[in-house]
């Protein structure tokens, strides 16, 4: 197949860009450089430098030669939710276009469920989003609405994403660097995660499988709390005090608003996509290879 991923060089579509290259499919990567389209060209990737997804007629053609279509690009910026819209339509616009089969893969996440403290939340739970992402339900439903007899469209909601670049969990090895780590809330909240190599191969299956108009939620079965990660990264560098629970105006100030996804307490379930597909996460918990995820944001960042 021919797989078209934006924000290619991004923690996420990065990984997802590479596990279909190595899966044998032909990649298109939107990037926003030169340097980042290097990046690609290492790893079997052709690279399409748009510097602002506005413009969606910069990489029309390549939409349009591709069988798979995967949105993992947002800008985190004032325009950045209309940004994201517009470039849900245009892929949607592409998809249609011809009269052939098509793979809309839309990249969401579990913070839309919210608190889930007491039962697991699969698929077709109620949703709660966050405030800052209250936006999102809206365009997964975009996604879902675009399936037809030529367009399968697929949104996948990973939980908070862990391994090798970091994902959020870099800012807790950056903290227990430079002091105590600190934490959204009392830290005994649970979290959902999910391994990026596993997350990538999620997003090969769904494609492959060319399921149509479907939610599928990527989270590990491990459900770790906060102050765990915490207490296993301070463990690994000898680091005391291990870590700061923050009030939210306090955590607001140290991650901004994100700090409420960070604060939720989570249980989410993922055996739709094992049900139907034969996934199955393989990388240990981030609790217990902190010292291999540690060492790989190091070599990153050096």
């Amino acid at each position: 197949m021919r797989v078209l991923v934006t924000g290619a060089s991004g923690y996420i579509g990065f990984a997802v860009a590479k596990a279909f290259r190595q899966a044998g499919h032909h990649v298109y990567g939107l990037v926003r450089s030169e340097g980042a389209a290097s990046r690609l060209q290492k790893e079997e990737i052709d690279p399409v430098v748009v510097s602002d997804l506005s413009h969606p007629q910069v990489f029309a053609s390549v939409a349009r030669l591709s069988n798979v279509l995967v949105h993992c690009a947002f800008e985190s910026s004032e325009e950045g939710v209309k940004k994201d819209a517009h470039t849900i339509e245009a892929l949607i616009g592409y998809a249609r276009e011809q009269q052939v089969h098509k793979v809309l893969i839309y990249t969401s996440g579990t913070w839309v469920y919210g608190s889930s403290p007491d039962w697991p939340v699969d698929e077709s739970s109620l949703l709660k989003p966050i405030d800052f992402l209250k936006w999102r339900p809206q365009h997964e439903e975009m996604v879902l609405k675009a399936s037809s007899t030529s367009v399968s469209s697929i949104v996948i909601r990973p939980g908070i994403v862990y391994g090798q670049r970091g994902g959020l969990t870099a800012l807790w090895f950056d903290a227990a660097e430079k002091g105590p780590i600190l934490l959204c809330g009392n830290g005994l909240n649970h979290l959902a995660m999910i391994h990026i190599d596993d997350l990538a191969r999620l997003y090969v299956a769904a494609a492959e499988k060319e399921l149509g108009s479907i939610i599928l939620n990527a989270v590990d079965d491990h459900r770790v709390q906060a102050k765990d990660c915490a207490e296993a990264i301070a463990s690994y560098l000898n680091v005391t005090p291990k870590f700061i629970p923050l009030a939210a105006k306090d955590a607001f100030k140290h991650y901004g608003p994100i700090y409420q996804g960070l604060e939720l307490n989570q249980w989410v379930t993922s055996e739709r996509a094992k049900r139907l597909l034969g996934w199955q996460p393989k990388q240990p918990s981030f609790i217990a290879g902190v010292a291999n995820y540690y060492r790989a944001w190091k070599a990153f960042n050096a």
